[in-house]
């Protein structure tokens, strides 16, 4: 299906070891997944969330994405270069008074006006209003943000990857369990959500430097079902506590729900595809 402004999106989620791009459009009364590739990163072109080699990063994009057609662009950026945290919202915030309010916020949490940020807000499912809000000095993004103007884009999304992969686990994986649990693992962090009323609800985040990360995970499953996303040693060590544990831990899959394209093969590394197919959802759902 060809292009359409206004009627898909593509997503961009660049790791430290690999990129993921998609493109998420409707075919028909469907939703459909028009394009889906992932490709492997050199070492040393992308390092705890910051472009180091940016030219070689690049050119390597341009290449790949050449003749792709699209001119509007979301991009996951790097949980490394984030700060998150939860905030309760005052009893009395009108829905209008609500940006100004997380703006304000945003700049609080690392001592900087707006103008120097960039931010996003996830609500989050409870009886008071909370949102879990995201915050990067704009000088951390600078190099994302060039990226898409040097691949011709117009930027119109740019959201954490933990985030951005949230939205997409949520409404596009297949067979949420009950009361289960998904451990989304990425660089220093840790983000864990928790089924409930047919969602995946946020329930807290830890850097995986701290000294027992692994145990808070265990202890928050029990004997629920389970899933992971990530790659990295981390990644690996959590798997291998899981199975110690003798629990089963399983790979999120996506909802028959979501049509392919024809001919269309998912990425090698299969959760590489939920930033990016979040980023793309953002768009199209708003």
């Amino acid at each position: 299906m060809a292009w359409r402004p206004g009627r898909a999106l593509a997503g961009l989620d660049i790791g430290d070891t690999h990129a993921c791009w998609c493109v998420l459009g409707r075919h028909q009364r469907h939703w459909q997944l028009q394009q889906c590739q992932s490709w492997p990163l050199k070492p040393g072109w992308v390092e705890a969330g910051r472009i180091l080699d940016y030219q070689g990063l690049l050119d390597a994009l341009q290449q790949w994405l050449a003749g792709h057609g699209v001119t509007q662009l979301a991009m996951a950026l790097p949980v490394e270069v984030c700060v998150s945290q939860v905030l309760d919202a005052p009893r009395r915030l009108l829905p209008w008074q609500r940006r100004s309010w997380l703006s304000r916020r945003a700049a609080e949490s690392i001592g900087r006006p707006p103008s120097e940020l960039c931010w996003s807000a996830h609500a989050l499912s409870g009886p008071t209003a909370r949102w879990r809000l995201t915050v990067a000095p704009i000088e951390q993004v600078q190099d994302w943000l060039g990226l898409a103007e040097a691949l011709g884009c117009e930027l119109v999304a740019l959201d954490e990857a933990h985030q951005a992969a949230w939205r997409a686990l949520d409404q596009w994986q297949d067979a949420l369990p009950t009361g289960g649990w998904l451990f989304q693992v990425g660089g220093a962090s840790i983000q864990a959500l928790h089924e409930q009323d047919g969602h995946w609800q946020w329930a807290w985040r830890e850097s995986t430097d701290s000294p027992d990360w692994l145990g808070r995970c265990l202890a928050a499953v029990g004997q629920a079902p389970v899933f992971w996303t990530g790659q990295g040693d981390q990644a690996s060590d959590l798997q291998g506590a899981l199975l110690a544990a003798g629990l089963h831990p399983q790979r999120p899959l996506l909802s028959q729900t979501l049509h392919w394209a024809p001919g269309l093969s998912g990425p090698e590394e299969a959760d590489a595809i939920w930033p990016a197919l979040g980023l793309a959802s953002r768009r199209l759902r708003s």
